[in-house]
């Protein structure tokens, strides 16, 4: 299985938008080969979360590279800024554990102060 998180906070004006595209995001992935799991929460007012398990990394790939999802990245930047991380994994991980997973990855980079 591969898990991907992703952590996206808005700018203030951009929600409405932000959320448009995450909902036509969510029905896409829904829709996907592949999917065997997917959430999606709010971590305060301007800031997203989801996590997917797919089958295999390239069934992700091969999600986020077009329709509504790909849509979305293009627009990404506009709309505020986000980190994601991928990993193999065994078992599906709850939401603490993805977002360990990104604060590793964020520690290495030594971004960690943007949570």
């Amino acid at each position: 299985m591969y898990a991907s998180y992703t952590h996206f906070r808005c700018k203030w004006w951009a929600i409405p938008l932000f959320q448009y595209h995450a909902i036509r995001a969510y029905g896409q992935a829904n829709r996907s080969i592949g999917l065997q799991s997917i959430q999606a929460w709010t971590k305060g007012i301007r800031n997203y979360c989801t996590l997917t398990v797919w089958d295999s990394k390239q069934d992700m790939l091969h999600y986020i590279g077009k329709g509504a999802h790909l849509r979305a990245m293009q627009r990404s930047d506009l709309l505020g800024q986000g980190y994601t991380t991928g990993w193999q994994t065994g078992l599906r991980p709850t939401r603490t554990q993805a977002e360990a997973q990104l604060k590793n990855k964020l520690v290495k980079l030594g971004q960690l102060k943007w949570l």
